[in-house]
């Protein structure tokens, strides 16, 4: 849902120990108390497939960049804060490639805040903000990781270890206290390289098509789904003609977008998503009223009021073209 877009200031690598450093052993009688609370963080790769082994991706391309989402969360019941530099400034990352290599990278990043309204939006935090997490709560940090010597990552295995003890123990709670931690280590793989077989074809153009939508290039989404479809026709599952019954919806291509949306309303279970209602306006985008009652009928909608919920997607159809002239096709 890639990737999904998808970063600013780069992050320095931890500091070594030394007299001023935390880890001396005067500085660390100056350290504050240590609450029960827990703070954890989990990492994933935006835009790829998670395979079956946990925390284990594939990528199929050799990418100029990997960007990985972690997301950190607490369980205490009071907001936990930290400067964002100081947080950001002790993360150490270690990239290793498929010969069991060390491999140079530079990071940036990018802390993302969840909608209280909405968990699947977001809203960026500007570099001068305090990072803060609400209880119970969690932050995105977006990471985009290159090689420092400007090449692509090569296909192979890549794993990537992530110690996040130094961010931890910026975090603090209104009392000054830190959070503990039971965890602060978290390791992925990734696989890159080209598809070498259908279903990877399939997948490949799959992602492309999810990460078109949320940029709204609707043509692109098109294409790439039905790329999809063609590679790999039956091991994909409803995912590709969402994007393509969706997408050709926006473009005013109303035969594909009924026939791609019909698929998903007859094969799955659609009743609280809004695959019916897309449906019924695709068919009145058509111009196929029958079959535009027909969907509404199975929503329950009484007789008497069809026609008036015809003539309101009929509106709405219209407001898409008025408000889209120039069409992609």
């Amino acid at each position: 849902m890639k990737r999904i877009g998808r970063l600013c200031a780069f992050l320095a690598p931890a500091l070594i120990a030394g007299p001023d450093s935390p880890f001396n052993s005067a500085a660390v009688q100056a350290q504050p108390s240590v609450r029960p609370s827990n703070v954890w963080a989990m990492a994933r790769e935006a835009q790829s497939d998670q395979l079956e082994k946990g925390r284990s991706y594939r990528l199929y391309e050799e990418p100029q960049q990997l960007v990985i989402i972690l997301t950190v969360r607490h369980d205490s019941f009071e907001p936990a804060t930290a400067d964002q530099q100081a947080f950001t400034r002790q993360l150490l990352v270690a990239v290793r490639d498929n010969d069991d290599a060390p491999v140079a990278v530079e990071t940036a990043g990018t802390f993302w805040r969840p909608l209280a309204v909405d968990q699947l939006a977001r809203v960026q935090l500007d570099e001068s903000e305090p990072l803060q997490i609400a209880p119970r709560r969690s932050i995105e940090w977006e990471l985009r990781l290159e090689r420092a010597d400007g090449q692509r990552f090569a296909t192979g295995l890549h794993t990537i270890d992530f110690s996040l003890a130094g961010p931890f123990r910026a975090l603090r709670l209104p009392d000054g206290s830190r959070l503990g931690s039971s965890n602060s280590e978290t390791v992925l793989t990734i696989r890159l390289g080209p598809p070498t077989n259908a279903r990877e074809r399939g997948r490949m153009y799959s992602l492309a098509a999810q990460e078109a939508m949320e940029e709204r290039r609707y043509a692109d989404a098109a294409a790439a789904a039905q790329r999809a479809l063609d590679a790999d026709p039956s091991g994909l599952g409803l995912g590709p003609y969402v994007v393509l019954g969706i997408a050709s919806l926006h473009l005013d291509r109303c035969a594909e977008a009924a026939a791609a949306l019909e698929k998903v309303f007859q094969m799955a279970l659609t009743g609280r998503t809004a695959i019916p209602e897309l449906l019924a306006q695709a068919y009145v985008c058509l111009g196929d009223v029958p079959n535009a009652i027909r969907i509404l009928g199975l929503r329950d909608i009484p007789k008497a009021q069809l026609d008036a919920e015809i003539a309101r997607r009929r509106q709405i159809v219209a407001s898409r073209r008025r408000q889209n002239p120039r069409r992609e096709h």
